[in-house]
């Protein structure tokens, strides 16, 4: 039985990050100004628009976040090269990271959206650098077109060659692209609940992704 478990953690632990990806980007979305936690492009796309419009102050609420995840990808990859071979306390420090700062956005008012937003892109681009591939697959769990891209390749390739390796990565991406939308889901509905504590949803997905990182190296 406790083979069993650890076999099953990474792939469980994977597919958790991804649903707390979804709920980041859902509760960043939904309740703090209709900004992407991890959906950087679309952030991109509205700060084009709004200098195109001329809306200045419109366009900092867009860049914060897009810079944040910069120095999100920055951090978890000085962490991760700090670490060396010990993979293991690079994960639980990421995640940990990850916890804390979510934690905290939690405790901030509206009025306070830019610091919240650019805080949940932080940890959304510390996870996509330090969890940005599974088993060899280069995937994300914290955005979905690449994984999107790959289900699709994947698919068509089996349906060409009939190759089994095939099948099972174009399944895998798509039960990626299943649990960031039930994070999502999650997201909504914590939004409608609990306001701006719903982030703390996110906390408790990743405080499983603790235990698991744990229970794998064991």
């Amino acid at each position: 039985m406790k083979d069993t478990i650890k076999k099953a953690a990474p792939l469980v632990l994977w597919l958790l990050l991804a649903m707390s990806g979804g709920c980041m980007d859902a509760y960043s979305y939904l309740f703090r100004e209709q900004v992407f936690a991890n959906a950087q492009t679309g952030n991109i796309l509205l700060l084009g628009v709004n200098l195109s419009t001329g809306n200045f102050a419109v366009c900092f609420r867009y860049f914060c976040p897009i810079l944040a995840f910069v120095l999100g990808i920055m951090l978890a990859y000085l962490i991760c090269r700090l670490a060396g071979k010990h993979v293991r306390t690079a994960k639980l420090l990421v995640v940990g990271g990850e916890i804390f700062v979510l934690f905290a956005v939690a405790f901030m008012p509206q009025s306070a959206n830019v610091i919240a937003n650019a805080m949940i892109s932080l940890a959304c681009g510390m996870q996509l650098e330090c969890f940005g591939e599974f088993m060899g697959r280069r995937a994300a769990t914290t955005m979905c077109i690449g994984n999107l891209r790959s289900m699709v390749h994947n698919a068509m390739d089996f349906a060409f060659g009939k190759d089994k390796v095939h099948r099972k990565n174009a399944v895998f991406f798509a039960v990626t692209i299943l649990f960031f939308t039930i994070g999502a889901v999650i997201g909504n509905l914590f939004v409608q609940g609990l306001g701006t504590y719903a982030i703390w949803g996110s906390c408790a997905i990743l405080l499983a992704c603790l235990g698991l990182i744990c229970i794998k190296t064991a």
